[in-house]
């Protein structure tokens, strides 16, 4: 049994790998620059930094592991009108699968100028573009052929009779974004659109032939609305993106239960979303002042499940908000990230 569902998992490995479709988080508000590039600086603060990781089909051996870290911060430049703002950023990700047989590791650099549309300063329109170097590494090593399998088993000593002319590859690729936001002190909104891997970059191992990496399409939105005389809030948002013919839709949203004053900014999140097809995610957070961490667990509901019964995923994240007393901009940011 163990056996079977190893090789339906290598099997759906190599198929996302051949794909090339780009790894993603249940939890794709805590990692804004995997989403959309305008999203760069857009926090509550003058700086944030997100880490977050991901362990998926663990129960099967050889699981998905996927983890971002980035750091955003808007700039104070004395050439920006009195209201904009410029934010920067960097991002590191990697991604493996198979037990390491195939690994991702890219770093880039994200940019967002944010341009306000009245004159209270609560509306604004972004644009946003991010450039990131990409390296794909395959170790065929780590890897079992059908050419190897024996009546025992598999036999790694014998030959696996492919011929892989290279065990890596490096591009780097280019997205842009846009989105919108408007909040007053009661409600907060936001809608939003990206491109990513516009140059659509050669990602194949294989000398004499090509594949173009899909470029992905994403589109989002949330709104947050402040609801009794507690600072508790509800949160509803939204996420689909499509690439190479694949697809991946999420909506929910959750109910933020103030734990003090708005002050302490203690609070804990309780909700869910549903992946389209695919699993129901229920997710617990916890926020003190600057500080959230969040947790969620993919609940398979599609009839991947029925390989076995064990085929969720967990997720972390951390993010810190972090605050200039000086900064002129701070009274123009919107609040906590949706």
């Amino acid at each position: 049994m163990k056996l079977k569902i190893y090789l339906m998992i290598m099997m759906i490995t190599m198929f996302c790998s051949l794909q090339a479709q780009d790894p993603h988080f249940s939890q794709y508000q805590a990692a804004p620059l995997t989403i959309n590039p305008a999203m760069t600086g857009y926090l509550d603060g003058d700086s944030r930094l997100s880490l977050n990781f991901r362990t998926q089909y663990y129960s099967a051996g050889g699981s998905f592991r996927t983890g971002v870290i980035s750091y955003e911060m808007i700039t104070n430049s004395a050439m920006l009108q009195a209201k904009d703002q410029f934010a920067i950023g960097v991002i590191g990700l990697f991604d493996q699968s198979a037990g390491g047989g195939y690994r991702t590791m890219n770093a880039g650099v994200s940019g967002s100028y944010r341009k306000l549309l009245n004159e209270t300063g609560n509306k604004r329109i972004s644009m946003g573009a991010q450039v990131v170097l990409n390296s794909r590494a395959l170790n065929t090593a780590s890897l079992t052929y059908a050419s190897q399998f024996a009546s025992y088993g598999f036999d790694l000593s014998r030959p696996n009779n492919e011929n892989i002319p290279a065990s890596s590859k490096t591009y780097a690729d280019a997205s842009v974004g846009l989105m919108f936001n408007s909040h007053n002190e009661q409600n907060r909104f936001y809608a939003g659109a990206a491109l990513y891997h516009l140059n659509r970059p050669d990602v194949s191992f294989q000398n004499d032939s090509k594949y173009k990496l899909p470029t992905r399409a994403v589109v989002h939105g949330g709104y947050r609305t402040y609801v009794g005389a507690f600072n508790n809030y509800i949160l509803l948002n939204t996420n689909a993106m499509l690439q190479g013919g694949a697809y991946n839709i999420m909506i929910g949203g959750l109910y933020g239960l103030a734990l003090g004053d708005v002050e302490s900014g203690m609070t804990i999140d309780m909700g869910a979303w549903y992946r389209l097809n695919d699993a129901v995610i229920p997710y617990v957070g916890f926020n003190v002042s600057a500080l959230q961490i969040g947790v969620s667990y993919d609940n398979v509901v599609s009839g991947l499940k029925q390989a076995s019964p064990r085929l969720g995923s967990f997720e972390v994240s951390l993010r810190y908000n972090g605050t200039k007393a000086d900064n002129p901009y701070i009274k123009n940011i919107i609040g906590r990230t949706l």
